[in-house]
């Protein structure tokens, strides 16, 4: 559950309890034979921001995540990158915007990244909102308080966005509302993490750029750091105020000088500053800053926002914590799910701790007792980047309304000693809930335990596994009225009547195939007909899903004047007021 209420850090640093456990290792329980279950460190640098660190705010924002990702060191073996890459020679970057005086940068640096992908790779250009990014994240923080590219993916993977900036603007002073009928227009099916290796190795980050575009970072930012004159930056623990920003990296140069820095080459970045500021909105940060580009997200495989019609879930919050033995790489988690209506389970979304995590997903076609029965779906492969990725599975795996069923996933993630990826509350930062019967874990995949069941942290934390469901769409039911015989000097009126459509509708009247110009409400009038206007009518219609619906032909013949009897014209009258049940037909745009 998403808790609407703000609660600043400041006020939750009076629960210490709840930070120190977060903040250690905390052993809860051990089954017979097992080893005994732990919720992992929390990020050093979260850590210290929640023992006081400033929220940010202004024209910075950025918040240190509780999962440590930097610490997460790229393997080697990457192809070696060239000397230099620039986004901006390749067509793949959107505009440069300014947050204002509002900590949304991580928004922003999460939003250059999509628009990037999405420009580079589908190719759209899509422009998308920050504003309801900033606003509907769900964590216990303002929406001008601060963020981070974690906030980002629980608010993409729950499916609460990305919307268009046409349907919810910016606006850095306040909370404000989508137009009405807004809805999200993609998926994010994949928003891995990539890292630094040994000695600072940028292979996999500068790989990453190459391949997706433009990845979304944080650095540490310090006034005293920036050198106007030449658009560089290079923190080394400058004196003064600092502060946690985010920028997109849209390239590097290996030949960059930087004033101060101990040798060349730096990061070119794409700043939320205006294109006033810096290098028309663009800088450089040094590759020996000692505080920025350590890890870098992307959010990329963007799929239509109806290709999964309900997400079953229990952590619209997203990976806040993890769990494990402390030693083993092996952990099973599930979650437990009753469908609301009937459809088709498509794909199960999760997180990988680490580096090349092997997974194996299983579909049950029931409830827990004792363990899991009656396997639907089996899928196995290696996530080879950390961070939330969907699994489809093989094929379309059935349910009725009202039906039980469960996912497991086996995770395997080399030199991470707790692989299993959840949801747990984080003073001041992640306002979790759970109950018993959701999430249980196993590190055997044979004893399992109902997470929520164990007490103290446990009692809040939910596995991150997702199911990805389509539904049956209602038909849409498309009745045409009108006359199918008349003669010239009548008037010909239509009406359109469309059921079970998503929101406001949009008309299109045609005639032999040919858009009739100005005929686009669900009523059509012909004032004075003539032998010209006999052909066949349709209406397309289409709704706010973007789905599109004509209707089969209907068939009007004009006859000359005076050629109908008296008595015909009524026969006529009451045919025009008979209903013609057309059906309709779905057309893609």
């Amino acid at each position: 559950m998403v808790s609407n209420e703000l609660v600043y850090v400041k006020d939750m640093i009076k629960h210490p309890f709840l930070v120190c456990v977060l903040a250690l290792s905390a052993v809860l329980f051990a089954s017979s034979g097992a080893q005994a279950m732990q919720i992992a460190p929390a990020n050093p640098e979260f850590v210290a921001w929640q023992s006081g660190k400033s929220l940010g705010g202004g024209q910075f924002g950025y918040v240190p995540p509780p999962v440590d990702w930097a610490g997460k060191q790229a393997p080697s073996g990457k192809a070696a990158p060239p000397a230099s890459f620039d986004l901006r020679t390749q067509g793949a970057l959107t505009s440069v915007k300014s947050q204002g005086a509002c900590g949304a940068c991580w928004a922003f640096s999460a939003c250059s990244a999509m628009e990037s992908w999405a420009l580079w790779k589908l190719p759209q250009s899509l422009d998308f909102s920050e504003n309801n990014m900033k606003n509907h994240h769900g964590f216990l923080l303002g929406s001008c308080d601060g963020g981070n590219n974690d906030m980002a993916t629980a608010y993409l993977s729950r499916g609460d966005g990305p919307f268009l900036e046409a349907d919810d603007s910016y606006n850095d002073m306040g909370v404000t509302v989508p137009v009405p009928g807004a809805k999200p227009v993609k998926y994010v099916m994949s928003m891995p993490v990539f890292t630094l290796g040994a000695g600072g190795d940028r292979t996999e980050i500068q790989n990453a750029i190459m391949t997706f575009g433009a990845l979304s970072v944080a650095l540490t930012w310090n006034d005293n750091a920036f050198n106007s004159s030449t658009n560089t930056y290079y923190f080394h623990n400058n004196a003064g105020a600092s502060y946690g920003h985010a920028v997109a990296v849209v390239g590097w140069d290996d030949a960059k000088a930087v004033p101060g820095a101990p040798g060349a080459g730096a990061w070119i970045c794409k700043n939320n500053w205006a294109t006033s500021w810096g290098e028309i909105g663009f800088f450089y940060i040094s590759y020996y800053d000692t505080a920025a580009v350590k890890e870098a997200r992307a959010f990329i495989n963007q799929v239509p926002a109806g290709t999964y019609s309900r997400i079953y879930q229990y952590d619209p919050l997203g990976m806040t914590g993890a769990a494990g033995s402390g030693v083993s790489n092996d952990m099973w988690g599930a979650n437990v799910y009753t469908t609301a209506s009937a459809g088709s389970i498509t794909g199960v979304g999760t997180w990988a701790a680490g580096h090349n995590t092997s997974y194996q997903v299983v579909v049950y076609r029931s409830g827990f007792n004792g363990g899991f029965s009656n396997p639907a779906a089996n899928v196995s492969g290696t996530a080879d980047q950390p961070g939330y990725f969907v699994v489809d599975l093989p094929a379309p795996v059935g349910v009725a309304s009202g039906e039980k069923f469960s996912v497991t996933v086996h995770y395997t993630t080399p030199g991470e000693p707790y692989p299993l990826p959840l949801e747990i509350p984080v003073a001041g930062y992640a306002n979790a809930t759970a109950a018993a019967g959701q999430s249980y874990m196993s590190d055997d995949g044979a004893t399992w335990q109902d997470i929520p069941t164990q007490g103290g942290t446990w009692s809040n934390a939910n596995a991150c596994i997702k199911a990805l469901v389509k539904e049956a769409a209602t038909p849409v039911e498309l009745t045409v009225y009108g006359p199918g015989l008349a003669q010239v000097g009548n008037a010909l009126n239509f009406l359109a009547v469309a059921t079970n459509l998503v929101g406001a509708a949009t008309y299109q009247w045609r005639m032999d195939s040919v858009n009739i110009g100005g005929a686009t409400q669900s009523t059509f009038v012909i004032p004075f007909a003539n032998t010209y206007n006999t052909g066949d009518y349709t209406v397309v219609v289409t709704d706010e899903s973007k789905a599109a619906y004509e209707s089969r032909p209907y068939h009007v013949e004009v006859l000359p004047a005076d050629s109908i009897p008296v008595a015909g014209m009524a026969g006529l009258a009451a045919l025009t007021a008979a209903l013609a049940v057309l059906g309709a037909k779905r057309r893609r745009k």
